[in-house]
């Protein structure tokens, strides 16, 4: 239920074991952009989670993962900015700029656009809908793994 086999091939998923199936633990090793070094993961747990909208992680560590990027209000500089790398086991995942800035309506009937990761004060990253809305995922309770693989050409919207 909930995974359309007609949009990708089980072939096309890189799978990751997961450690706790309740909450669907995976082994992030860490996370960058083009301008820095990568904030290793090694002492957080590391969730995958389609209740979150978000990217959301300690604080440092996100602030890490985000050095040098500012995403302007307007959106006028969304092209411009460096991918995101996450690595979970040893495989790498690019999150593009048009994937983790999040264009949010206003109370004014505007919009901004905004920055789709964000610090909390807790030791958990949660790898949310900023990671599905590039990779299709399914979670394979049967086999203890979670599969991400590139949303196929024909679902690009």
């Amino acid at each position: 239920p909930g995974f359309d086999h007609t949009v990708n091939s089980a072939s096309d998923f890189s799978w990751h074991p997961v450690s706790n199936k309740t909450y669907w633990v995976v082994n992030l090793k860490s996370m960058s952009n083009a301008n820095g070094s990568p904030a290793s993961a090694y002492w957080y747990t590391s969730i995958v989670d389609s209740g979150t909208s978000l990217i959301v992680g300690p604080t440092a560590f996100i602030s890490k993962v985000t050095e040098g990027i500012n995403v302007k209000a307007d959106c006028s500089n969304q092209d411009s900015l460096p991918d995101i790398n996450v690595k979970i086991d040893d495989v790498n995942y690019k999150i593009p700029s048009s994937k983790y800035v999040i264009k949010a309506e206003t109370i004014f009937g505007g919009s901004e656009c905004i920055m789709g990761l964000q610090g909390a004060n807790s030791p958990i990253v949660i790898l949310g809908d900023v990671l599905f809305r590039e990779y299709a995922i399914q979670f394979d309770k049967n086999n203890n793994r979670v599969g991400l693989a590139k949303h196929s050409v024909l679902n690009q919207i």
